[in-house]
């Protein structure tokens, strides 16, 4: 089972980009019952990554598996269960190592 399976994420194919959500369970909330944040960053990481395969593909026909250099957030607001949405989009632009 890979991480993204045992969150329960759902992907999308949206328009320009993925898409994917997450329908809350007891074991992704803290003690407070607010989801975890790491659901939430969990969610996002997967997702981009998920989207910049994609693009890569479309790009050359190749598949390669891309992986997050560096991810930030700020967590502004909190929700208890019901369902997490994300979507995600990529703009190419330089690559990692090559500047």
């Amino acid at each position: 089972m890979t991480f993204d399976e045992h969150l329960g994420v759902e992907f999308e194919e949206g328009e320009g980009g993925q898409a994917a959500t997450i329908s809350i369970k007891p074991h992704h909330c803290n003690p407070t019952g607010n989801i975890n944040g790491g659901v939430i960053i969990s969610l996002a990481d997967n997702l981009s990554t998920a989207a910049a395969n994609v693009a890569y593909f479309e790009k050359t026909g190749e598949r390669h598996f891309m992986v997050g250099i560096d991810l930030h957030a700020s967590m502004l607001a909190n929700q208890k269960g019901g369902t997490i949405r994300a979507r995600s989009r990529v703009r190419c632009g330089w690559a990692a190592g090559s500047r």
